[in-house]
This record gives structure tokens, C-alpha cells and sequence, in this order.
């Protein structure tokens, strides 16, 4: 039997700051334990954290097991009917529609882990509730106890990376996703664990390969290599403004139109890993995956935007047009673009 190497433990605490020992404070919530870390859920994304990293604080309050949490789902002609149970008594009761609304709930839920069973006894289900919804990671079983598949939620949405294994714990599908709408590249395998298929969506709608050629970006970077600590200095050569600043090599950025403004695809070494879009006033609508740190250069026609990132959101924004500067913008925590 397929063994699984870590399991959750729900934390039912909302944590508004995370200390750590470095003096870095994280905004989110404590979602769950696996070995020597805690998983926490930030507005950007997941992390995994040493616990001996973290600083003790009285906002954190205690970890504890919900074993005693079990859910029943069936199908109903409206959609699906789900009961909730702790010490097998029912507690709660949600009749959810086929495309994912609740029509309606009675009941009290109560935070935690819960797992759905079959006729046999054997486990079909683990998923993280909080606030009556998924939040956190749902794991699928088949019969044998082997994963059939882990999915990413976040306020009853799928949020992330949704991943599906066959028999042989082997991947065959995996989709991107944002706020339930695929957004990123959906993957199918071929039984070997090989690519069988590759395409890429944007907020739900397939990009066409006729659209990444229209606005296929040409990285014009002039990169010097510093000896001395690895990292990248960069000078624009399309500009007389001058940035020496730290990045990552081998990034580069396509860049797509939609109804609310632009779409730029994050590759390094041609590799996807991420994603963001803007509105027509610079302000950050949405970001899926995981864009490191430094500098990157987007092309739009004639305009060159250079984003910096930090801790995988946007700092700041550059507009150059005909090699000069016409406008600089800082992010904060929210994506709101303020000119400087």
C-alpha cells in the first residue's frame, strides 16, 4: 500500500501576524503541520515553516486533532446533500449545487479536518473546513488508500495547483488554478509520467499559440556575471536608465490582452512558473504561482514595464517608451499602484 509520508493537523487559530525568529512577520492563517513545519496560508500562496523558526506568542493558540470529524456526500437532484458529524452525531447539513454554490446550510460546522468514507469503511476523503467551506488541501483516496488525487482550495474554490495520480501513484492530469477559474498551464501525462499534452489558460479562456507568437517577448538583457556572489547585474540596452539590480537569470515574459487589461506569463529557463494580470491603471488583479525575486521585463509594443518582485508580489513598477523613464509606480500589500 501506497504510504502517505505526512498528515495535517488543523490549527484553529486565525493569525493575523506570524513572528519569526529573523524578525520577518507573516500575515495568515495556520492551516496545518506535516513533520517538523507548520503550513501556513498566506494571500499569495502557501508556506511551509520551520516550526523552530517561529516565535511563541499568545496569538497562536493550540493545535489539535480532529479525528472525530467526519463528512457524508451524495448526490441529489439539485446537486449535492452534505452532513457534517463530530463523535458521529450531525451537526450540520449543506445542499450544494452542481456548479459549486451552496443553496443552502443548517447546522453548526465547526473548523477542522474532516474525512469522508465509503460503504466499507474505507477512507475516500481528507479536507480542511473552515468557515463551512474548503480551505486548504483536499487529498482523494482510491480503495487501497492510494492518493487519487490532492487539490488546492481556498474559500471553497479551487485556488492553485490541482493534481490527479492513477493506480501506479503516477500523475496524469495537472491544472492551474485561480479562485475556481483555470488560469496557468493544464498538463496530461501518458502512463509513463511523460507530457502527453500541454495548453495554457488565461482566466478560463485556452491562449492560442497564435496569440503567445503575436506577443512573444524578445529579452534584449545585457547580463554581467558577478564572480563573486552568482548573482546577475543587469543593464536595460534599450535605455539610458541604468539598473544594477539583483536577478535571476534565464526569466523571460509573454504577455496577453484581456477584457480588464494585460496577462504576463512568467517562464524561467523557458519553464512556466507563474502568472499575473493588471487593469488599465496598473493595479495587480490577480497572481497564481510562484515569481521569484529581482527584476523582470515585459514588452508591450513599444513600452518596456519592469516589475521588481519580493516575496512573490510586485514592489514596483517601470515604464520606459523610446529609452526613457515616463512613469514609476510602488505596489503595496493589496496590488494598488501609486505613482511616485
Amino acid at each position: 500500500m501506497f504510504l502517505i509520508c505526512y498528515i495535517f493537523i488543523l490549527l484553529n487559530i486565525y493569525c493575523e501576524q506570524i513572528y519569526l525568529k529573523d524578525g520577518t512577520v507573516i500575515y495568515g492563517d495556520f492551516e496545518g503541520e506535516m513533520d517538523s513545519y507548520l503550513v501556513i496560508r498566506t494571500k499569495y500562496g502557501v508556506l511551509t515553516v520551520p516550526k523552530s523558526e517561529i516565535v511563541n506568542s499568545k496569538n497562536q493558540v493550540n493545535i489539535f486533532e480532529n479525528s472525530d470529524l467526519k463528512i457524508s456526500i451524495e448526490k441529489s437532484r439539485e446537486g449535492f446533500i452534505r452532513r457534517f458529524y463530530n463523535n458521529g452525531v450531525i451537526t450540520a447539513t449543506q445542499t450544494i449545487s452542481f456548479d459549486g454554490i451552496i443553496v443552502s446550510s443548517s447546522g453548526f460546522i465547526k473548523d477542522g479536518i474532516y474525512y469522508e468514507y465509503d460503504e466499507s469503511g474505507n477512507i475516500v476523503s481528507e479536507r480542511f473546513i473552515k468557515n463551512g467551506v474548503e480551505n486548504g488541501v483536499l487529498t482523494e483516496f482510491y480503495r487501497d488508500g492510494r492518493v487519487k488525487a490532492r487539490i488546492d482550495y481556498k474559500d471553497g474554490k479551487v485556488d492553485g495547483k490541482a493534481i490527479f495520480y492513477n493506480h501506479n501513484s503516477k500523475p496524469v492530469l495537472e491544472r492551474s488554478y485561480s479562485k475556481g477559474v483555470l488560469d496557468g498551464f493544464s498538463i496530461e501525462y501518458d502512463l509513463e509520467g511523460n507530457v502527453k499534452s500541454k495548453v495554457l489558460y488565461s482566466l478560463g479562456k485556452i491562449v492560442t499559440e497564435n496569440e503567445l507568437l503575436e506577443t512573444k517577448q524578445i529579452n534584449d538583457k545585457k547580463v554581467e556575471i558577478s564572480s563573486e556572489n552568482n548573482v546577475y547585474d543587469v543593464k536595460l540596452s534599450t535605455t539610458n536608465i541604468e539598473l544594477d539590480k539583483v536577478v535571476k537569470k534565464d526569466i523571460s515574459s509573454r504577455i496577453i490582452n484581456i477584457a480588464r487589461g494585460k496577462k504576463i506569463f512568467v517562464y524561467e529557463k523557458k519553464k512556466y512558473i507563474g502568472s499575473f494580470s493588471y487593469d488599465l491603471d496598473y493595479n495587480i488583479i490577480d497572481l497564481t504561482g510562484n515569481i521569484p525575486d529581482g527584476y523582470i521585463e515585459v514588452f508591450d509594443r513599444k513600452t518596456k514595464l519592469v516589475f521588481e518582485f519580493f516575496s512573490n508580489w510586485p514592489v514596483s513598477l517601470i515604464i520606459i517608451e523610446d529609452g526613457k523613464q515616463i512613469a514609476e509606480f510602488n505596489y503595496d500589500k493589496n496590488g494598488k499602484a501609486t505613482r511616485k
